[in-house]
C-alpha cells in the first residue's frame, strides 16, 4: 500500500519530531500529524515572508497567497519532515509517495521506493529506484564512557536486511574513533531473494555531550554509519526494530544508569 508519510525512511527532522510528540502526546503519531505539523510550518513561514503592516485583511491574505505562490522553486521553499516544500504551477507539492506493507500488523517501509511523485511502474524506474536497507542494532556491552574526552566503547551485532545488492564493505561510520571496516559477516543468508547480514563490531565511538544540566544529565551514545559509495537519494537506512534495551550487567560505568 502507499502513505503520504513513513516515518522510519524521513530522516532525523522526523524522528525528532515523532520522539518529542510522544513525550507530549503519549502516543505514536500518524502520517496526519507529520503533514499538518508541515502545514503549518508552510503557513507560518508564508506570514513572515508577507510583512504584514497595517493592511485590512483582504489585503493581507492576498499578500499572504501570493507569498505561497512564491514558493515555486527548491530554494524558495522551507525544509519539511518529509523533505523539501515548494510548489508546481498548478499550486501543487510534488512529493515521492512512499510504499509500504504490513508485518506482523506493523506498518513497514518497502525495499524500494519511487524518488519522485509518478505514475511510471516500478520497471521502468528500476535504475533510479532508492534502495531501502533495514538496519538492526544488537547491544552486547557499554563500557569505558570518558566524559572528558567524549568517548566511549560499544561492542553490539550490526545486521543488515534487504532486497537486490548491497555491499556492506563500503559502510563507514563517522563517529568512530578509528576506521572501522566491516570483515566477514558472523551470519549471512539469502531468504526469498532477500539479503541478511549480521556482523559484530567492538570499537571506541566519540560523541559531543551536552552537560548543561549537570550533574542531573543522560547522554545519548549514538552509532553514526552511512554507505561510501551511495547518497540519501540511492539508499537509505531504516531501522528493523525498537533500539532493545541493555540489561544491567551489560555495561561497566561507574555511575551512570542506563535507560535503553
Amino acid at each position: 500500500t502507499t502513505s503520504l508519510f513513513i516515518y522510519d525512511i524521513s530522516g532525523e527532522k522526523a524522528y525528532l519530531f515523532k520522539k518529542a510528540y510522544e513525550e507530549r502526546y503519549a502516543r505514536k503519531p500518524t502520517w496526519l500529524g507529520a503533514c499538518y505539523y508541515d502545514a503549518v510550518r508552510v503557513a507560518v513561514e508564508a506570514i513572515k515572508r508577507a510583512e504584514i503592516g497595517d493592511e485590512d485583511i483582504r489585503k493581507a491574505r492576498k499578500m499572504v497567497r501570493d507569498t505561497l505562490a512564491g514558493m515555486n522553486e527548491r530554494d524558495m521553499g522551507i525544509q519539511g519532515l518529509g523533505g523539501d516544500i515548494y510548489f508546481d504551477e498548478n499550486g501543487d507539492l510534488r512529493r515521492p509517495v512512499s510504499v509500504g506493507f504490513y508485518e506482523k500488523r506493523r506498518f513497514v517501509p518497502a525495499f524500494w521506493q519511487y524518488p519522485f511523485t509518478t505514475s511510471v511502474p516500478k520497471e521502468t524506474l528500476k535504475g533510479e529506484m532508492t534502495q531501502i536497507v533495514r538496519v538492526v542494532v544488537y547491544i552486547n556491552k557499554v563500557s569505558n564512557f570518558n566524559m572528558r574526552n567524549g568517548t566511549y566503547t560499544l561492542d553490539f551485532y550490526l545486521g543488515f536486511f534487504g532486497e537486490g545488492a548491497f555491499d556492506p564493505s563500503r559502510i563507514r561510520f563517522s563517529n568512530a574513533v578509528n576506521p572501522i571496516t566491516l570483515g566477514q559477516p558472523v551470519l549471512e543468508d539469502a531468504p526469498d531473494g532477500k539479503h541478511a547480514f549480521l556482523y559484530r563490531v567492538k570499537a571506541d565511538f566519540k560523541n559531543d555531550f551536552d552537560f548543561h544540566s549537570y550533574p542531573f544529565d543522560d547522554h545519548d551514545l549514538y552509532i553514526r554509519l552511512y554507505h561510501e559509495d551511495r547518497n540519501r537519494g540511492r539508499l537509505i537506512f531504516a531501522p528493523l526494530t525498537p533500539r532493545n534495551r541493555v540489561a544491567e550487567d551489560k555495561h561497566d560505568l561507574s555511575g551512570w544508569e542506563i535507560s535503553n
